[in-house]
């Protein structure tokens, strides 16, 4: 029989699945502009490199500089792809695993799986000299990634400022999620409720 316990928990319940689509809505108007926020990184990180290490670059000459170039412009056109691959398919999302957290700012799991992304320019620049291939000691912000992955794959440390429409589109996520998670404690209130009430109809119960 259903109860006022089921009757609020089935509303609460639908509630939760109307703010789903516009989560996943600004979820992926995050991953758009994360892919073009990379594509950009990528660009603007190496032309500052070549620049500062000015003596280098000087010293390899424009056909190494344009080799740089389209190798750069080669990760660009990946970038889209790594992030949609990497960030859109974690379980990382409040709509993916409808998890109790919910991260303000920068969420750790995914600007940690961007700066992944950002460290795969480390390889082009270990090929042409300008960082070093030690394995131990950071060059420039970038490191190793420990656990699985190809070899020699490199990690950004160093400053990462998410453009402003990430920062919205996280935000207005951010802020559904927070509905939803008020909606779950308040079914996890009411099912505790509905648990008590059994258990107290049960023992006033006439033998």
């Amino acid at each position: 029989m259903s109860t006022e316990f089921d009757t609020q928990i089935a509303e609460h319940r639908r509630d939760i699945a109307a703010l789903e689509p516009q989560m996943n809505d600004y979820k992926m108007k995050f991953v758009a502009a994360a892919g073009k926020f990379i594509e950009d990184w990528y660009w603007q990180k190496a032309g500052e490199i070549a620049k500062r290490k000015d003596a280098h670059t000087a010293s390899l000459g424009q056909r190494e500089v344009d080799e740089i170039k389209e190798e750069v412009k080669t990760l660009q056109s990946k970038a889209s792809q790594l992030v949609n691959k990497t960030v859109n398919a974690g379980r990382l999302w409040w709509s993916d695993s409808q998890s109790e957290f919910i991260p303000h700012g920068k969420p750790a799991g995914i600007d940690n799986l961007l700066r992944n992304i950002a460290g795969q320019l480390a390889i082009v620049l270990q090929r042409h000299g300008y960082i070093s291939g030690d394995t131990r000691y950071p060059s420039e912000s970038w490191y190793l990634v420990e656990g699985p992955g190809p070899a020699g794959e490199r990690h950004y440390d160093g400053e990462f400022n998410w453009s402003p429409e990430m920062n919205q589109a996280m935000a207005d996520y951010c802020k559904l999620a927070e509905q939803a998670n008020e909606m779950l404690r308040k079914i996890s209130q009411l099912e505790q409720a509905k648990i008590k009430k059994r258990a107290a109809d049960l023992w006033d119960a006439k033998t």
